[in-house]
């Protein structure tokens, strides 16, 4: 996923990686062929890493030993949020039609991750004071709530 404010990209899934290259990789500048998707919101397919594209191949793709590449934007209301890359060991040719269903996938994921984070951000402002930003009452009847459950579960006394 795309961190907006510092321009990075951060893995939060995956499957079929060394450690190793998760460890090198785990989060990088956006300059790699998924940057490029990112710039260009734009799908990305390479059927043989081997033949020199003029993006930028990441040296640790090569030496991990992928072959063929296919990257897909995540995006939701307009806004790149990431991407999703299916990478093989193989060269592989991708026809259009998959080109299009991963493309529909990386949508789908794009909203997904969009409710997500809306979520997120309705949950932290019905607890926050929009003013100061400090807790509001209802942070401090969940807090009060669970303290007190605590207190009755361990038999502890307040004085």
């Amino acid at each position: 996923l795309l961190d907006p404010s510092t321009g990075r990209l951060t893995i939060r899934a995956q499957r079929g990686f060394s450690s190793e290259w998760l460890t090198q990789e785990a989060e990088r500048p956006a300059s790699c062929l998924c940057g490029w998707v990112i710039h260009r919101d734009e799908p990305l397919c390479i059927e043989d890493l081997g033949r020199g594209d003029e993006r930028a191949v990441r040296v640790a793709c090569v030496r991990e030993g992928f072959r063929s590449v296919c990257i897909v934007p995540l995006r939701a209301e307009g806004q790149v949020l990431g991407v999703m890359s299916l990478h093989s060991r193989t060269v592989q040719a991708h026809t259009a039609q998959e080109r299009d269903l991963l493309s529909a996938i990386g949508s789908q994921i794009g909203v997904a991750l969009s409710n997500i984070r809306l979520h997120r951000e309705t949950q932290r402002l019905s607890v926050t004071d929009p003013l100061t930003g400090l807790g509001n009452r209802r942070a401090f009847d969940a807090l009060w709530s669970n303290t007190t459950t605590n207190w009755e579960n361990n038999e502890f006394v307040l004085f």
